[in-house]
């Protein structure tokens, strides 16, 4: 697979500490965000990745089959089956996601071939974990306020939109 290219941006918001807090796409938190909290963050995620047309068709969450044969689950898509312009995924929890989790993403991303990945953490990766994203490639966007993940996101697509 052919590198990114473009403009890599991190996104990140104050490291404070905060409760523990999880969402519909994936958490690795044992404390459960109220579920109408939850669907409200996956409608908005949802909604702001459809206001963006130019990545194409959105699937929220997604299942893609990759070139292997194996299903995998983004947290979103976008673009069409044979030509993903961009895939995320969405992990919340209390704590610092560490690389695999960066990992687990590329090899996803490598056997769909999407042209870009998106990685929103709450509360923050590890200092590892961003070495690898930049590495690979990955955008990430990083908050301890699970609640800032639609408006943070939609200022990365904007971005990202202005540089294709």
């Amino acid at each position: 697979m052919a590198p990114f290219t473009g403009v890599f941006v991190t996104f990140s918001v104050a490291r404070l500490r905060s409760p523990a807090v999880s969402h519909a796409f994936s958490s690795t938190s044992s404390s459960e965000l109220n579920p109408k909290v939850k669907k409200m963050i996956e409608a908005q995620i949802t909604s702001v990745m459809e206001s963006f047309k130019g990545f194409g068709k959105v699937s929220s969450p997604a299942k893609v089959t990759g070139k292997s044969g194996v299903e995998h689950l983004f947290s979103f898509a976008s673009g069409e089956k044979d030509s993903l312009k961009l895939v995320g995924d969405v992990i919340l929890g209390s704590d610092e996601k560490d690389e695999t989790k960066v990992l687990s993403l590329f090899i996803k991303v490598y056997d769909v071939g999407a042209k870009r990945a998106i990685l929103c953490v709450t509360p923050r990766l590890t200092p590892e974990a961003s070495r690898l994203a930049r590495l690979y490639n990955i955008l990430t966007i990083e908050t301890p306020d699970a609640r800032l993940l639609p408006n943070m996101l939609e200022d990365l697509l904007r971005r990202l939109a202005k540089s294709s």
